[in-house]
């Protein structure tokens, strides 16, 4: 997972990968612009974690005890729904750097893909709260 990855993160296309290409496996993706310098690769891989997380409250669920239903799901919860669906064991990411778009900008993408990769509007009785970040990042770093 962190190969593809990291593979695909290096094409610098902000465009999900093909699910051949994954085998199956979800992907999140982000892209952090700046005319300023880039964080380091760890904290733009923070950074993504907890956009996608942070998805949940943004869209309109402010508690643990709300119920998560298929309005929600139709907002765009859909990255964080792939992090918090109970059957995702296994993640892998990868950053790249080196994506700048021109016009004094440094541009960086995170791909992370997740299995079991699906994280479906219908799987609702599957979604679980992990605690973030602190379990969620514990990573190396080539």
């Amino acid at each position: 997972l962190e190969y593809r990855s990291q593979e695909w993160a290096d094409r610098c296309a902000f465009q999900h990968s093909p699910v051949s290409y994954r085998r199956g496996a979800g992907e999140n993706i982000y892209k952090y612009w700046s005319t300023g310098g880039l964080p380091s690769t760890e904290q733009l891989a923070l950074d993504a974690g907890q956009a996608w997380w942070d998805e949940l409250v943004e869209y309109g669920i402010s508690s643990p005890n709300n119920v998560f239903a298929i309005e929600v799901f139709n907002q765009g919860v859909g990255h964080f729904t792939q992090m918090a669906w109970g059957r995702t064991t296994k993640v892998g990411c990868g950053v790249a750097k080196n994506c700048g778009a021109g016009g004094g900008q440094n541009v960086a993408l995170v791909v992370c893909q997740y299995t079991e990769g699906y994280n479906s509007k219908h799987s609702f009785t599957s979604i679980k709260r992990l605690p973030f970040p602190e379990s969620c990042f514990t990573a190396s770093v080539k």
